[in-house]
C-alpha cells in the first residue's frame, strides 16, 4: 500500500514542477517580449520629441506663438562643467541661517535617508535668466505675473547675449521635478497670453546636485534668445521712446504749421 502512494506522490511533484517550468519559461518569453516593445516605445517617443522641439523651433523663427504643450522634464545627473549650471544669481541664494546650518552640518546617513523619503521642499525661488538688459526688461511683468499666480519669489537676472547655454530650466533635487515642470509650464502659459512666442516654447529640465547658492528650493530658468524685431516690440523703454519720438514730431509738426486765418 505504502509504495504505490509514494509512487503516486512523487508523479505528482514532476507534474507539479514541470508546469512550474513551462509556466516559468513562458513568463521569461513575455518579459523579453515586453522588455522590447518598451525600448520601441521609447526611441519612437525621442523621435516625435526631437521633431517636436525643431517644429517649435520654425514656429519661434517666424514670431508663431506655440500652441501649450507639456513641458518635458528628465532628471539627469549634469557633468560637472561649470557651464551645465545656470547663470549665478546671489541675490537668490538661500537665507543666511540655512546656509550656515548646511555649512555645519557633516555626513549624516540618518539625514541622508530621510532626505530621500521625505517630499521636496517647497520652491522658495523662481530665478528668470533672460539674455541682456532689454529682455531683462520683458521679462519683468512676467515675473511679476508668476509671482502673484505661484505665490513664490521671482527674480529676473541679465545674462550675456553671447552666453552659452541653452534654453532649459534647473532644479536641485530630484524630488522637485514635479514642482519644478509646473512652474515651468505655468511660465510658458503667462508667455503665451502676452505673446512672447519664444518663451512660449516647451523646455528641457535638467536636475543638477545642489551646491552653493544653488539650495533645493530654488529653480532656474535660462530663457531663449528675442529677435531685435520682439525686443523693439515688447521692450517698455523702446515703446517708452516711440511714444516720445511721436510725441515730439506732432508738436514739431503743430509749430511749422501756419496758423489759421
Amino acid at each position: 500500500m505504502a509504495r504505490p502512494l509514494l509512487r503516486d506522490f512523487i508523479l505528482g511533484a514532476r507534474q507539479v514542477v514541470a508546469l512550474q517550468l513551462v509556466i516559468a519559461v513562458i513568463a521569461v518569453a513575455l518579459s523579453g517580449w515586453t522588455l522590447a516593445v518598451t525600448a520601441d516605445l521609447m526611441r519612437e517617443r525621442e523621435r516625435l520629441r526631437t521633431r517636436v522641439a525643431q517644429l517649435e523651433e520654425a514656429l519661434v523663427t517666424h514670431d508663431i506663438v506655440v500652441p501649450s504643450t507639456v513641458t518635458v522634464t528628465e532628471a539627469i545627473v549634469a557633468p560637472r562643467a561649470r557651464l551645465a549650471y545656470p547663470p549665478s544669481a546671489p541675490e537668490a541664494g538661500p537665507p543666511a541661517e540655512t546656509a550656515d546650518a548646511e555649512a555645519q552640518s557633516s555626513f549624516n546617513p540618518g539625514q541622508i535617508i530621510g532626505d530621500l523619503i521625505a517630499p521636496a521642499p517647497p520652491a522658495r525661488v523662481v530665478v528668470l535668466h533672460a539674455r541682456g538688459e532689454a529682455s531683462a526688461r520683458i521679462a519683468e511683468p512676467l515675473a511679476r505675473a508668476l509671482e502673484s499666480e505661484s505665490g513664490v519669489r521671482v527674480i529676473v537676472a541679465a545674462m550675456g547675449q553671447n552666453d552659452r547655454r541653452a534654453p532649459s530650466y534647473a532644479y536641485y533635487t530630484g524630488r522637485q521635478s514635479g514642482a519644478a515642470s509646473a512652474l515651468v509650464q505655468r511660465f510658458t502659459d503667462i508667455a503665451r497670453r502676452e505673446s512672447v512666442a519664444p518663451w512660449s516654447a516647451q523646455l528641457r529640465g535638467t536636475a543638477l546636485p545642489a551646491q552653493g547658492e544653488y539650495a533645493p528650493d530654488r529653480i532656474d530658468i535660462v530663457l531663449p534668445m528675442l529677435s531685435p524685431a520682439q525686443i523693439e516690440r515688447l521692450d517698455p523703454a523702446a515703446a517708452a521712446a516711440r511714444a516720445a519720438a511721436e510725441a515730439e514730431a506732432e508738436d514739431a509738426a503743430a509749430t511749422a504749421a501756419p496758423p489759421s486765418p
